[in-house]
């Protein structure tokens, strides 16, 4: 499924899994001198956040 299609599912209250793919391939890429302790990641229209 393309992103743009993905993105548009939820109507804004859901994170695509595309990117969430994408934070964690970054996250991966980090040198050794980087340590992400915690990660955020909410939907725009999540009510919760």
């Amino acid at each position: 499924m393309p992103r743009e299609q993905a993105a548009l599912r939820g109507d804004g209250s859901l994170v695509p899994v595309h990117d969430v793919v994408a934070v964690v391939r970054c996250l991966l890429a980090l040198s050794d001198a980087s340590f992400v302790r915690e990660l955020v990641m909410p939907a725009i229209a999540d009510p919760r956040f």
